[in-house]
């Protein structure tokens, strides 16, 4: 067996048998899932346009039979989805290849939570005028669907399941059915790590200061979850950092005042109603969601009064050795795309080991020629030299997170987004 073949097996295992009750600690039982609040009927998740960017993205013109775009669709042959197929045609099966990997993470959902319900697929992509001019089923890349049974009264807490599954966007949008849709495929399009907007605020030991502005070996506060309390820890280095980059960040308004601003696949904590803290993406936080916030220097559970996506630019994406960060007194994960921080923090162990031992090494050498070259009385210079090496960043994103979602995401797609 491969070695990267080893090390999903190991990534995969990892999920079954840690307990994130705290961070960077491990455990041998997970928490019980949390409790899922259906949708309503016409609510949509995320809370903005289906042809916004921070949903499914505008559409890109209809795909026609026999055309170069027809041929990146994909059949879908899954047994355990129930295909209408009112046209008689198998036409309902074709469709963009994000899309059917939803649908068929969708499809276990539905079981897991109605045992002997199927998943029903009404329409995906069509060739005739059936929709809207601008609807992304001409394309492959949006889908109505119900449980097999048709019973309507599970069909709030399906929308729910489809968002849980990674859909870009699902809408609830009457009592017949569900509507769900997807970005481009990623050969098509560009899923970038989680970022936090420039003008965010970071708490030092020397004070706040923008995110924009933070060195790598800072120290930054962040969230002890098993204590249940603010701590301090280093910054290792940045996961993603360009300060021109524009993207699209979901705007976090909260009852204290506060507001955060992250890109889609960010991962934020959310409390649950088992007291626990989950962590899930930017995207699927919603009014009225309960998330942990610093309030006079103590842990407290707020609520989201609104979101919204603001287009804007400077992109930061601290890596912290405890693997949260407190940003705008909002406790957020360090990481994105991986919608479980657990994972996430276990796939990133031997770069948060590597930057301790070369930040630990720096210290040294720094100290010893301080010592050597310096009196004591006068420890600036070691400062300025240890400062001069932490600063040290790059742009873009990390070549290790790059790495890990090339090597990772065919093999654990139900991971990502």
């Amino acid at each position: 067996m491969q070695l990267i073949d080893l090390l999903v097996l190991a990534l995969a295992f990892s999920t079954h048998t840690a307990d994130a009750c705290g961070v960077g600690r491990v455990g041998f039982r997970r928490r019980p899932p949390r409790k899922l609040t259906p949708l309503v009927i016409k609510q949509y998740v995320p809370n903005v346009g289906e042809h916004t960017d921070g949903a499914s993205g505008p559409p890109r013109g209809p795909i026609v039979r026999y055309s170069k775009g027809f041929s990146r669709l994909v059949p879908n042959y899954n047994k355990d989805i129930q295909f209408a197929d009112d046209e008689g045609t198998g036409v309902d099966r074709i469709m963009s290849q994000r899309l059917r990997d939803k649908l068929n993470i969708l499809a276990v959902s539905v079981m897991n939570q109605w045992p002997g319900v199927k998943l029903r697929v009404v329409d995906t992509w069509v060739e005739r005028k059936a929709f809207k001019n601008n609807s992304l089923h001409y394309e492959g890349r949006a889908v109505d669907i119900t449980t097999d049974d048709r019973q309507r009264s599970k069909y709030g807490m399906l929308a729910r399941l489809a968002v849980e599954a990674g859909f870009d966007w699902v809408f609830y949008e009457d009592k017949k059915h569900i509507h769900a849709s997807v970005k481009l495929d990623p050969n098509n399009g560009r899923n970038t790590a989680g970022c936090f907007e420039r003008s965010s605020v970071v708490q030092t030991r020397s004070g706040s200061k923008p995110i924009s502005q933070l060195n790598i070996g800072e120290e930054v506060l962040t969230y002890d979850e098993a204590e249940n309390r603010f701590e301090f820890s280093p910054v290792l280095t940045f996961l993603d950092r360009d300060p021109s980059r524009k993207e699209d960040f979901f705007k976090l308004k909260i009852e204290t005042g506060e507001q955060l601003l992250l890109t889609r696949y960010h991962l934020i904590y959310r409390h649950e109603y088992d007291d626990s803290a989950s962590k899930t993406y930017a995207s699927r936080v919603l009014p009225g969601d309960v998330i942990f916030t610093r309030v006079n220097g103590s842990v407290v559970q707020s609520k989201v009064v609104s979101v919204h996506v603001q287009r804007s630019y400077g992109v930061y994406a601290p890596m912290t050795a405890s693997g949260n960060i407190v940003v705008n007194n909002v406790v957020a994960s360090c990481y994105a795309l991986v919608n479980d921080h657990s994972l996430a923090h276990t796939a990133f162990a031997p770069l948060r080991l590597f930057y301790s031992s070369v930040s630990w090494v720096q210290r040294i050498l720094a100290s010893i020629r301080t010592n050597i070259l310096y009196s004591s009385a006068s420890p600036s210079p070691a400062q300025d030299a240890e400062s001069r090496i932490y600063t040290k960043s790059f742009l873009g994103v990390h070549w290790y997170a790059r790495t890990l979602y090339t090597l990772f995401r065919p093999r654990l797609q139900a991971y990502f987004p």
